[in-house]
């Protein structure tokens, strides 16, 4: 266990299914038992019941083949009448049958090569529009495993309580604690998601993409480690669409994420390699701000580096000084008697403040406010307009958790878990398709 948890974080931040080369499977095919089912049925039968808004796990498939026999035809396995003139379900697939499918499309990740054909088709062939910006954000999916609390060491020498999954053997030895094979983790990719102080989560992570317009997601890749930061999650999957859809990449103008994207990294990687902006607010995690003492009528300036009137108003930013390199703020408009007005017409402090101007204005030194980007200022009224589209995303998690049962996640392990990802993204673009 203390291996486990010592061993450093994955290289790799989103989940890769392994490639098997052809030659490394084996068909052992024996006489007897069930005659083989059609391939085409048995995907039919997966995305169908996704279309019933119901979960797309083996159990369900078995049961609505087993109960619904207008469902079973549809797919393809036909009912028949045997010897006593009595309705036989010998055509349809066991449980069993559709459990080891469902392994094996995971497995040889052919769930994810069915999903990249038909988002890759309805992308070019107008189906689904190629927009202009990409709206990015993880969710996670609770995990259908226990984990275990453990105590470690950290470099400094404190102590620090670390969740990890529970340990099993693989191995099929009665004695396990003396065995000599290795304890592996029973459900990897897993960790402790943070949502607040309050909200923590044993489960998996997703990272999530699609167009704000259309609200259509066109990736979902699951993570390597649930507890990885948001903000790293951004290169990787930038990575994998220009790996699999580099004709919508070139298109892009604007990535839009929420505040733990806004890092060096990541807006460098979106400027240099993907020629677009990443629109993401300021992080104000340990920010330290300039003091507003010996400034006439500013009370203090935020974290965001926004100031605020002795009236207790914020400033609102309308511009650049390029020469000097300072940002200009003004006072902000207000409603009365059904017109728009500066704010400090009617404040009872503008004679301490501006007795001789229609309102405060400010100016402030760039280099003061490293947390604003002086390139793409996030309080300018342009930036926040496209900022609004990024909760398109989160509308589009919704479709995916919500409408496919993809938070009804019954299995383990990140293979698995990529895999119940996929199944729910073919089904929701064929859908597109038809």
């Amino acid at each position: 266990m203390f291996e486990i948890i010592d061993q450093p974080s994955p290289k790799t931040i989103l989940f890769e299914i392994p490639s098997i080369a052809v030659d490394e499977i084996h068909h052992n095919y024996t006489a007897g038992g069930r005659k083989p089912k059609n391939f085409y049925a048995l995907v039919k039968a997966f995305l169908g019941v996704s279309y019933m808004g119901l979960k797309n796990t083996a159990d369900v498939v078995h049961s609505q083949l087993i109960n619904n026999p207008s469902f079973a035809r549809k797919c393809g396995f036909n009912y028949i009448i045997d010897v006593e003139r009595k309705l036989s379900q010998h055509n349809i697939p066991s449980l069993r049958k559709l459990q080891q499918f469902d392994q094996i499309m995971n497995l040889y990740g052919i769930w994810d090569k069915m999903k990249w054909k038909i988002v890759s088709q309805n992308l070019t062939d107008g189906t689904v529009e190629i927009e202009p910006d990409l709206t990015f954000d993880p969710s996670h999916v609770e995990a259908n495993s226990s984990f275990t609390v453990a105590q470690t060491d950290t470099d400094s020498g404190k102590k620090v309580k670390k969740a990890v999954g529970k340990l099993s053997k693989r191995c099929g030895c009665t004695d396990k604690n003396n065995c000599p094979h290795d304890w592996e983790v029973t459900d990897h990719g897993c960790g402790v998601v943070v949502k607040s102080s309050s909200e923590k989560y044993w489960a998996h992570k997703a990272s999530f993409v699609g167009f704000p317009k259309s609200h259509v997601p066109i990736d979902a890749a699951a993570l390597n480690y649930a507890a990885t930061n948001d903000g790293q999650t951004l290169i990787p999957h930038l990575q994998r669409l220009q790996q699999h859809v580099p004709f919508v990449i070139e298109k892009i103008d604007r990535v839009i994420a929420d505040g733990p994207f806004n890092t060096a990294a990541n807006k460098n990687f979106v400027k240099e390699k993907i020629g677009a902006i990443l629109y993401s607010p300021i992080n104000a995690k340990n920010i330290n701000v300039p003091s507003a003492k010996t400034i006439k009528g500013i009370d203090h300036f935020t974290k965001n580096g926004v100031p605020i009137c002795d009236a207790g108003l914020p400033l609102e930013m309308k511009g650049r000084e390029l020469t000097k390199q300072r940002y200009i703020w003004c006072p902000p408009l207000s409603e009365s008697k059904n017109k728009t007005l500066v704010a400090c017409s009617h404040c009872l402090l503008k004679k301490h403040c501006c007795p001789n101007s229609m309102g405060r204005t400010l100016r402030t030194n760039a280099s003061d406010f490293p947390q604003i980007d002086w390139d793409n200022p996030q309080h300018l009224p342009g930036w926040k307009k496209q900022y609004r589209k990024r909760t398109a995303i989160e509308r589009m998690i919704k479709i995916i958790k919500l409408d496919y049962c993809v938070e009804y996640f019954n299995k383990r392990d990140s293979l698995n878990f990529q895999g119940h990802l996929d199944k729910a993204m073919l089904a929701l673009h064929i859908l597109l398709s038809m």
